[in-house]
């Protein structure tokens, strides 16, 4: 009980003295405001097939064959590529243009 009572103290000082979390607010513009916004075409959505894909979006540029295992292949479209794994889409890759933000409020600042 003494050394219980000895050690209090010492706690306490600890968690006064404890740094405090912090947090920094990133500001993200508006998505309503045009001029900056990149505009993504209409790209094909994870899990479509590539039947659903070519209904959809119509035939591809050209095909990249599949190599690997599991077997990865591409369609390419003027404005994207599709990547497949066997017959399902996994991405769609639109270059020079980031894929859009989602769940903002789980953004941080690196230090």
């Amino acid at each position: 009980m003494r050394t219980l009572l000895a050690a209090a103290p010492l706690c306490a000082a600890l968690l006064l003295t404890a740094p405090s979390a912090t947090a920094e607010v990133l500001d993200l513009p508006d998505s309503n405001i045009a001029g900056e916004q990149l505009q993504r075409p209409a790209t094909p959505t994870r899990g479509m097939s590539k039947s659903a894909v070519q209904r959809k979006f119509g035939a591809p540029n050209s095909k990249v064959a599949a190599i690997g295992e599991p077997p990865i292949s591409r369609w390419v479209y003027d404005d994207y590529t599709v990547v497949f794994e066997y017959n399902k889409v996994l991405h769609a890759v639109v270059p020079e243009a980031p894929p859009p933000i989602y769940r903002t409020n789980e953004l941080v600042v690196a230090d």
